[in-house]
C-alpha cells in the first residue's frame, strides 16, 4: 500500500514544523511551555516532547528550511494574548489567532 502525500505531511512534515516552531518560541520568546502550546494548538506536554525529541525526531528539515522557519515567525506579544503569525511564502501558516476551547 503506498503512503499519499497527504500522510506524510501530516505524519513527518507537520509535527517537524511544530517541533522547530516550539523551538524556537522557547528559545528566542521566552514563552512558556503552556502558552506555546495553546499558540501552536498542542497540549504543554506535546511541547515537552518536542523539546525533548521524543515526538517527531524521525524528520530533520533541512537548514535553510530551518532557517526560514526562524525567519518567518513572527510573534507580538502586546497585539492580543494569543497572536501568532507564521508566514511562509507570504500566506499566513497557522492563523494570527486561535480560540482555544476546554
Amino acid at each position: 500500500m503506498y503512503t499519499l502525500p497527504q500522510e506524510i505531511e501530516v505524519l513527518f512534515i507537520l509535527p517537524a514544523l511544530r517541533r522547530e516552531l516550539s523551538k524556537e518560541l522557547i528559545k528566542t520568546y521566552g514563552i512558556t511551555y503552556e502558552k506555546t502550546g495553546k499558540l501552536l494548538g498542542i497540549t504543554k506536554a506535546a511541547v515537552s516532547q518536542y523539546i525533548s525529541h521524543k515526538r517527531a525526531a524521525k524528520i530533520r528539515l533541512h537548514p535553510k528550511a530551518l532557517e526560514r522557519v526562524k525567519n518567518c515567525l513572527l510573534y507580538t506579544p502586546d497585539a492580543d494574548e494569543d497572536s501568532l503569525r507564521v508566514v511562509l511564502g507570504g500566506h499566513c501558516m497557522i492563523p494570527k489567532k486561535r480560540h482555544i476551547t476546554n
